[in-house]
C-alpha cells in the first residue's frame, strides 16, 4: 500500500481510473480526503484495472474502490470493511462481490436507501424534551451513545476529529431531557441535499418519539432540503421513524462485506 500525504496524489490516481463503465462505491469529497490525509490514515493500492482507497481506523480499514476490470489489487492481511452499493433498478455488482470473496471477504448485512423530497417537516411539539444543535462539550456523550448503538466495524463510526468538525458546523443535533442527552443525530449537508449518518436514542428514553423529533429538528435546520439515509429494514424502530418523517425507499441497495473482522 502507498500512504498518501498530498491531495493531488490521490486525485491523480482517481482520474486515471475514472472511465466510462467504471464501478465505484466512493463518495469521498476533497474535504474528506484532506481530513484523512491530515490524520495519516489514507492509503491506496492500484493496478491497471482498479484503484483501492483505504482509510485506517486502527482496528480495520474502510475500503473504497474504482474498478474497471478484475482482478483487484492485493489487499493487506488485516481487518477490512467494504460496502458495495447499487443504483435503483440495478443489481449488486456480483463480479466485485465475487472478487472480494476470493480475497477472503464475506457478505454481511444489507441496507436500503430512503429518500425524502424537499419540504419543511412537521414542527416538534413542546414538551420536556428539548431539541437543539449539539455543542462542543457534548462530544464525549455523543461518541459514547453512538459507540453503544452501532457496530464498531460495520456501523462506520465517525472518527472523533471529524465528529467534532460536524458539531462545529452545526450538522449534529441532540435531544436533551433534564440536561441529559437522550439522543443524537449526525448529518452531512451539501449544496442540494443532506444525509443522515447516525441516529441513536438512549435506551432509557426509547419509545417516546425522540428519534422522529431529532429527524424533524435536523430537517428544519436545513430548510427542508432533500435528504437521504442508508438504513437496515431489520432495525424496525429506526426504519419506521424515517418513514414517519416522510422518507420512502428509492431502490438503492447495498451489501456490507468484511474480512478478518
Amino acid at each position: 500500500m502507498e500512504k498518501i500525504s498530498e491531495l493531488q496524489a490521490v486525485k491523480s490516481a482517481i482520474r486515471r481510473h475514472f472511465k466510462a463503465g467504471m464501478a465505484t462505491n466512493c463518495v469521498l469529497n476533497d474535504r474528506d480526503l484532506i481530513r484523512e490525509i491530515e490524520a495519516g490514515a489514507l492509503y491506496t493500492e492500484e493496478n491497471e484495472g482498479a484503484l483501492l482507497i483505504l482509510r485506517d481506523r486502527g482496528s480495520h480499514y474502510i475500503l473504497n474502490y474504482y474498478v474497471n476490470s478484475i482482478p483487484l489489487p492485493p489487499l493487506p492481511e488485516t481487518g477490512l470493511v467494504c460496502e458495495i452499493t447499487a443504483r435503483g433498478g440495478e443489481n449488486i455488482r456480483r463480479d466485485i462481490v465475487s472478487a472480494l470473496a476470493e480475497l477472503g471477504f464475506s457478505e454481511g448485512k444489507r441496507r436500503e436507501r430512503l429518500c425524502r423530497g424537499a419540504g419543511e417537516p412537521e414542527e416538534n411539539e413542546r414538551g420536556d424534551i428539548e431539541f437543539s444543535a449539539a455543542e462542543p462539550c457534548d462530544l464525549g456523550a455523543i461518541e459514547e451513545l453512538f459507540c453503544t448503538s452501532f457496530d464498531a466495524l460495520t456501523g462506520c463510526l465517525t472518527p472523533e476529529r471529524e465528529l467534532s468538525e460536524r458539531i462545529a458546523a452545526g450538522e449534529v443535533f441532540v435531544a436533551r431531557a433534564g440536561g441529559e442527552i437522550a439522543g443524537a443525530i449526525e448529518t452531512v449537508s451539501d449544496k442540494n441535499f443532506s444525509s443522515v449518518r447516525h441516529l441513536a436514542v438512549s435506551e432509557a428514553f426509547r419509545g417516546r418519539g425522540i428519534g422522529a423529533g431529532l429527524v424533524r429538528a435536523y430537517l428544519s435546520a436545513t430548510g427542508g432540503k432533500r435528504s437521504f439515509v442508508w438504513t437496515e429494514p431489520a432495525k424496525a424502530a429506526a426504519y419506521k421513524t424515517y418513514l414517519k418523517c416522510g422518507y420512502l425507499e428509492d431502490g438503492n441497495v447495498s451489501v456490507v462485506m468484511t474480512k478478518g473482522c
